[in-house]
Formats: C-alpha cells, structure tokens, sequence
C-alpha cells in the first residue's frame, strides 16, 4: 500500500487525524521549525463579521456543535489507538516470557529449531564446480510473483521463472524425504502430517510400488553417464551433441535429515545408500510375491524345458486381488534399476556385483512375462501367449537386421518376414489389460486407464532399453499404444471432453508415446535406440509424436491443470515430454514447422514454468513450511503436499513430483541461456527457407 504523506491528510481519507489545534488555527502555521506540515487557508472565525449576518447565532450553534463532535471522535480514536497499543505490548511481554521459558517459537520446542541453525538439513546438488552446499531454503512469495496462469510466456515479469538451481533442490530434499520414510521391511510410510507428526494408517499397493519406482528413477539419474558426458562436453565447448537426448545433470549427492556430512568420496556414499535402499524395496515385494510354475503334462515331449517355466507375481498382504498397476510399477523399478547398474563406468561405487545384477535380471524375467500376458488379446494360457510372442520375434531378431546390423540371409527376404511379424505382432495388439489377478494368478477384470497406462509403459522401458532380449515385445507396444490411444482419448473424449478416462491414463499413455516416438531407423547407433528400416514405413513416428503433442495440450486447455487446486505433478510427467518432442520438431531442419507448433511449444514451456514452480511451493524445505511458526527444520524435509493448505505428505504425491522435476531438468532447464530454444530455432528455419527463396527469384529475404 502507498504511503501518503502528512500534508493535506484528514481522518476521511485515511490519514492522520488532526489535532485539537489544527481545527482552532486562524491561518497559522503550527509546525515545529523546520516541520513539512503546510500553512493552512485563513477562515472566518465564530466572532466578528459572523454574527452579523442573517441567522448568525444559528450559524454559532451549529459550528459550537461540529467543534464538539470532532472532539468527540477524536477521544474515541485516541481511545482506540491506546487500547491497541496496549494489547501488542502486553502480546509482546507474553512472547518474551514464553520464549525464556522455552515454550515459545523461539524456545527449545520439539518441533522447532533455532532460525539460524543452518545445520538442520543440507543438501549437494550439481554445481559446475562440483558441490555446492544447499542450506534450508524459505521462499515466501508476495502477491507481484505470484504463478498467473494468464500469463503469456513473453510476461516474464508475471511468472517465477524456475531455474536450474531451485530444480536440483527440489530432488534432493525429495530423495531425503523418500529415503528417510522408508520402513525397515522395505516398504513406505504411506503419508505423514508433518504438522501433527501423524503417520496415516493407510496403505496402497499401487502407491507403494510407485513409490519404489520414484526411488529407482532417481538413482537412474544419477548414474546415467551419458548425461554428465554430455554436460561435460557442453562445459568445455564441445557442442551439445543430441538436442533430445541426454541433457540431465547428475545428481550429486546429499545429506539426509540425520544429519550426517558430506565429505570425501559423498557422491559414492549417497549411491550405495540409494542402493541399499532399493535392494530392501525390491526384496519386500519378492517376499510378498507368488510363483506360478508352468503346468507339465506327458504329452510336453520337453517342450517347456525351451521356454520359462515360472512366472512371478505381487500377493500385497492383506490383499485377495492383486492390481495390475503394482505388478506394472514393480517391474519400472526393477527396468530403472537395471538401466543404472548397466552404465558399466559406475556400477562399481554402487557395490552391486555382476552376479547381483544378474539376480535382478531374472527377476524381472519373472514378473514381467505375467504382466505381458495381462493383455486382454493375448491367451488365457500365460505360458502358451508368452512363447508365441517369443517364438514370433526371434526369428525376426535373430535374422541380424535389429539394431542396424547386417542381415544374416538375404535382406529382402529379412526385411519382408519382419513386415510380416510387424504386422501381425500390432494387429493383434487392440484391447488393453486385465486389470486385477487373484491369489492363484488367474486374471479378471476389465481395462482401467490407469493400470493400462502403467501396464505398457513398462513393456515399452523393457523392450527399448533392455537390448534383443524384449525387443520382441516392441510392436505389441506399439500397437497397444495405438488401441489405447483410441479407447481412452478419441473415444472418451467423443463422450466427455474432460473425460476421467483420459485423465487416468494421461501421463502414463504420454511417457509410451515419448519413448516410442524417440528413435532412429537403420543408422546402427546402440546409443540410441535404433530400428531397421524395413519396418519405417509402418512405424508412424510423426502420428505418435502428434498424440502426445494432443494430450498434453488437452491437459493445459480442457482439464485446465494451471487451475486445479490439488497436486498436479502428474501432469507434468506428460507435458514435459509433449514439449521435448515439440521443441525437437521445430529444431529438425528436415521437418516442415507450422505456426500452431511453435504456438503449443510456447504455452507447453509457458505451463511447465508456471505449474511447477506452483507445486514446488508446497514442498517441505522449498516454501510450504513457511506459514508454520513452529517447525523443526526436519519434519516431513522434502515431501510435497496434495494441496497448498494441506499437511499430509503422501507417497505418491511427492513420487510423481519428483519424476516431473527430474524431466523438467533433463530435457527444459539443461540451457538456462536460452529460455525459449524453439522461437530462435524456428526463425533461424524461417530465414534459411526465405534466403533460398530469395536466391532462386532474386528477391531480398523479409526479417521475422
């Protein structure tokens, strides 16, 4: 609010009052010397000329009786003011006693630690010059910074802008609060009132099993070598390399609420306390696991000796039917896991041997096989549908032509078998996945968005980045993906605009659609994951790329995520590789690039600042404890509320957040120079058409 000045000011309009003195002057200036206060205009006194006139000694009364009522007031406002000033002193001495005391704010409270004890949480994350300390961040925002979701992305001034820094940050108080709510038998606590030091007696499969799956994409993070070696390259001047992919940081290490400092080889220690941690999640749900054997008869003559002869599924206690979703989400975990452990320059400071990685790897040759065969267009008969979708992809495989290598027979005939295999293996991939099993593993249930998005994200992980051993589950990805994509969206959203259906399975239908969408064809590059180019034309990458690009807009402009007032996190799981493959298209210089492109790139780019840097703000250590007088500087360190008035901390809430931080790192914030890549990218594009245009009519080229 304005301050206004003394002079002219009046009780009427909110100024000072004036004083008995003021109303008796005659013209006079009452100021002390020196004073600002101005000489106000001469009046007519109650004497003389006054009462001369017509109706003068009415006139006398009148201005007797004003006078009185001035004074009046003003005793009441004095009054007032006194009473005020009273009461805040008094609150004050009461403060002060409490304080000595040590039961005030300031005292030795339980939950309550000294402002100035910096030593409550640290945290190290990234730095150019390696680690940089990270004290207890308090953001408090006024009204002229807050997120308004109005805003256009070129109103800077109307956004908090995020940046790298307040990203990192956010992960590693995330990772202190997801490591530090870990149970002893491997599982997490389900929510936590970090207000009420209140632990939630409920519990959730599903969000469990996410949880553990946050976990491991936070190690994956950390151990991506690619990442640093492209951050490396691009430090030293080297070039970026590939604008999509490989872009994150690496995520240093921390120090966690029990306050142990980071020295030495921290990094290491950091990685093998994730490890640890990991291992005990994983062998919870191995504990709380089944197996089911491959039924032999007489008539097998050896056959199942070829094939698996056990599968592997999730019995949660306390559960008679299992869902999908857990089964989906324990197979992530362990696919993340294994990604980490396999970038051979850093398996050896997590103290996980080859026969442990191994041990993992059957794991997931267990329980993945048993969610494949969720799917409601493959047999009743697990072990029958599971041999077919191997037998059917290794002949392909095998011929030599996956990942770009040289066909071991005759390349036409290599290349018509795998159309062939293509076509039939994606044909027969319409419908989704039964969502529930029982205690005896037989499946039941209809479709569910949510299970049906979990449930192929995880088949697609695996058959990409797991090498030819689930390469042969890529076209039933695919031509899931496709059938979902029709069921959940065109045909849900023909019944609903805002449909239920399409928000369940948004991010998940979204994260398929970005790992399909980002590959190569026969350039022979293992870095990336590459096709052959027989199957290029049946593959749709620019249909796929479209359908994310379509949901990601429908979650900022219909479901209106900027306005929701619950955690939303989850949208960003989605939007944020909507924008990656936007802003890819628009820098292609072999992709035509339309005005509606760079328009979606800009409000996806404008939707992630804004969004995240919102739920951010309700993080514990990043602003959300900010309004709470009394907190400790460790409680709930990390976790992320459902909403900005709320002080539970669910698992699920601060999982989700955290893989939309860990993208929004990767693949939005890794160029901090330049806020808006694709608008520079898309002109350049413009420029270079118009400069062959003018070159070939002889016309000067028009500046955009």
């Amino acid at each position: 609010m304005q301050r206004r000045s003394a002079a002219g000011s009046s009780a009427a309009d909110g100024g000072l009052p004036l004083t008995v003195a003021d109303i008796s002057t005659n013209g006079k200036d009452t100021s002390s010397k020196g004073g600002s206060r101005t000489r106000r205009a001469a009046r007519p006194t109650c004497r003389g000329s006054t009462a001369a006139l017509p109706g003068g000694n009415n006139q006398m009364k009148l201005r007797r009786r004003k006078r009185k009522t001035k004074r009046s007031s003003l005793r009441r406002r004095r009054t007032i003011v006194r009473v005020v000033l009273c009461g805040c002193a008094s609150a004050i001495v009461v403060f002060l006693v409490l304080s000595l005391m040590g039961r005030g704010p300031f005292g030795s409270s339980s939950r309550r630690a000294s402002s100035y004890d910096q030593s409550a949480s640290l945290a190290y994350v990234t730095s150019a010059d390696g680690f940089a300390p990270l004290t207890r961040m308090l953001f408090s925002f006024g009204d002229e910074l807050t997120a308004n979701p109005e805003a256009t992305c070129e109103d800077r001034d109307a956004n908090i802008l995020l940046n790298r820094q307040r990203l990192d940050s956010s992960l590693a108080l995330g990772l202190a609060f997801l490591t530090d709510h870990q149970r002893p038998e491997g599982n997490f606590d389900y929510e936590y009132d970090w207000k009420t030091d209140e632990l939630s007696e409920d519990d959730s499969s599903v969000r469990q099993a996410g949880a553990l799956w946050g976990l491991s994409l936070i190690f994956h993070d950390m151990m991506d070598t690619r990442h640093r070696e492209e951050e490396s390259r691009e430090r030293n001047g080297e070039g970026s390399g590939g604008a999509l992919w490989g872009l994150s940081s690496l995520f240093q290490g921390m120090v966690d609420t029990r306050g142990r400092n980071a020295q030495g080889s921290a990094r290491d220690s950091v990685l093998r306390d994730v490890v640890r941690r990991l291992r005990e999640g994983i062998d919870f749900f191995r504990k709380n696991s089944r197996i089911l054997n491959r039924p032999i008869t007489d008539d097998d003559h050896g056959a199942a000796l070829v094939g698996i002869n056990k599968m592997r599924y999730i019995q949660y206690p306390g559960d008679q039917l299992n869902d999908a979703g857990c089964q989906a989400l324990v197979c992530l975990a362990l696919i993340e896991f294994l990604r980490g452990l396999n970038c051979e320059q850093q398996a050896a400071p997590t103290g996980v041997s080859a026969d442990e990685i191994d041990d993992y790897q059957e794991l997931l040759d267990e329980f993945l096989p048993f969610l494949v065969t969720q799917h409601t267009a493959l047999s009743e008969d697990r072990f029958e549908a599971w041999d077919a979708l191997v037998e059917a992809g290794a002949k392909v495989i095998d011929s030599g032509v996956w990942f770009g290598e040289k066909p071991r027979g005759s390349e036409q005939s290599a290349d018509l078998q795998m159309e062939k295999w293509w076509d039939e293996a994606a044909g027969v991939a319409e419908g989704g996945f039964h969502s529930r099993f029982d205690e005896l593993g037989k499946r039941s249930g209809g479709p569910s968005p949510y299970y049906d998005g979990e449930s192929l994200l995880a088949i697609t992980k695996a058959g990409k980045y797991l090498g030819p051993a689930y390469a042969h589950l890529w076209p039933l990805a695919a031509g899931t993906a496709s059938s979902l994509y029709d069921f959940h969206v065109v045909k849900a959203r023909h019944k609903d605009e805002d449909s239920s259906d399409t928000k369940g399975c948004f991010q998940w239908l979204s994260m398929s659609l970005f790992e399909l969408s980002t590959v190569t064809f026969g350039t022979g590059r293992k870095s990336r994951f590459d096709l052959p180019t027989a199957i290029q034309k049946l593959y749709c990458v620019e249909d796929l790329g479209a359908h994310l690009v379509d949901l990601a807009m429908w979650m900022v402009d219909v479901h209106q995520t900027l306005k929701r007032g619950r955690n939303t996190g989850y949208a960003y799981e989605g939007i944020t590789p909507a924008w990656a493959w936007a802003a890819h298209i628009i820098k292609s210089p072999d992709i035509e690039t339309d005005k509606d492109t760079v328009a979606n790139a800009r409000k996806l780019h404008c939707t992630i600042q804004t969004g995240m840097d919102k739920l951010i703000s309700w993080q514990v250590g990043m602003g959300a404890e900010a309004s709470d007088e009394i907190w400790n500087g460790k409680s709930g360190l990390g976790g992320v509320q459902n909403a900005a008035d709320e002080s539970g901390l669910r698992i699920d809430v601060t999982q989700h957040q955290m893989h939309a931080t860990i993208l929004a790192r990767r693949y939005v914030y890794q160029d901090e120079d330049a806020a808006f890549p694709w608008i520079e990218a898309h002109r350049a594009k413009t420029r270079k058409a118009q400069g062959k245009a003018a070159a070939r009519d002889g016309t000067q080229t028009e500046e955009i």
